[in-house]
């Protein structure tokens, strides 16, 4: 898998990025420069942006499509702001968080609702057709750092600079696990379900991932694995095909990993993963610019993947 476009930004410091997947046409990104960058990639090559999207007082955090024509945006100004694309407009601006706003995630569908998570300690769940929050969800100790809606839409996850993630259920205005370990003392930056939902996976400030089972018995569920190699960033990309996905562990190192679907995952001996009948995963490895895939057809009892990963489970 090779680099297939590269966009030159007038701003280095770029703080998030986002792909429109229903158009596959539309790039945005933004950061310290406060603005949100919408790039075209039919225009080729793409030296300047195409829309630049201008009303936040403070460093843009998230930016999340809604449609080809739509996008929502966070800012350090303690605001999210939707936007139409087309006419560069900022059509409402959301503004009852107490703290910069550091993440935001789209609920599936039509759209209609977002939750974003916030350094008041707060995640809030707004709906666009009303232009206000709908839902407020206390329990973190400080800032959220990362908010993603869980497979059905009807639940978020979060994670907070108090080292826990949590599950807040939106029917039942409450929260559902919370998942710690006392050998976890840093912040979360960055979580991502797994498509079933039975994994959220959290990226740590020491540099490290871990993915949760939702399931686990009791409030405080157990982490299945651990993942080394400084991650800065999680996220969920599907192929397109039944059952295969992959979560995009975006690495401050020279040896970034992820972790797809399709094979059973277990302790590490040496290079070899020994099957366990947790969830299935699988592992592609990335050695410069090359992606070398692992996949292979999962048993139900024991099964190996051999890989050059940094990859282990957490007893």
């Amino acid at each position: 898998m090779g680099k297939v476009q590269s966009i030159p930004l007038r701003s280095s410091w770029v703080m998030t990025c986002a792909f429109e997947p229903s158009s596959n046409e539309l790039v945005a990104c933004g950061g310290l420069d406060n603005l949100c960058s919408i790039y075209k990639l039919t225009e080729s090559p793409v030296l300047r942006a195409t829309k630049e999207l201008a009303a936040h007082d403070g460093y843009l955090s998230c930016c999340r499509f809604i449609s080809p024509q739509k996008i929502v945006t966070s800012s350090g100004d303690s605001t999210c702001i939707l936007w139409d694309i087309e006419s560069g407009a900022a059509t409402t601006t959301f503004t009852e968080h107490a703290g910069d706003v550091m993440s935001v995630s789209v609920q599936g569908g039509e759209g209609n609702v977002f939750v974003s998570g916030s350094c008041d300690a707060n995640a809030k769940v707004w709906d666009t057709r009303m232009g206000e929050c709908v839902q407020t969800f206390h329990g973190h100790e400080s800032d959220i750092n990362s908010v993603q809606f869980f497979p059905d839409g009807n639940a978020f996850g979060t994670g907070s600079d108090d080292s826990h993630c949590r599950i807040f259920d939106m029917r039942s205005y409450n929260e559902l696990n919370l998942f710690e370990s006392k050998k976890i003392i840093c912040g979360i930056t960055s979580v991502a379900f797994s498509s079933s939902g039975r994994i959220l996976f959290a990226g740590y400030d020491d540099y490290n991932c871990h993915g949760w089972d939702t399931l686990a018995n009791g409030q405080v569920g157990r982490p299945p694995l651990r993942i080394d190699g400084k991650v800065a960033n999680v996220r969920r990309r599907s192929f397109g095909i039944a059952g295969n996905e992959s979560f995009v562990l975006s690495s401050r190192s020279r040896e970034p990993c992820v972790v797809s679907g399709n094979q059973h995952l277990g302790r590490k001996s040496s290079n070899r993963f020994l099957g366990h009948p947790f969830e299935s995963l699988g592992i592609m490895h990335a050695l410069g610019d090359q992606l070398r895939p692992t996949f292979g057809p999962a048993r139900e009892t024991q099964s190996s993947i051999v890989a050059e990963s940094v990859l282990r489970r957490v007893a």
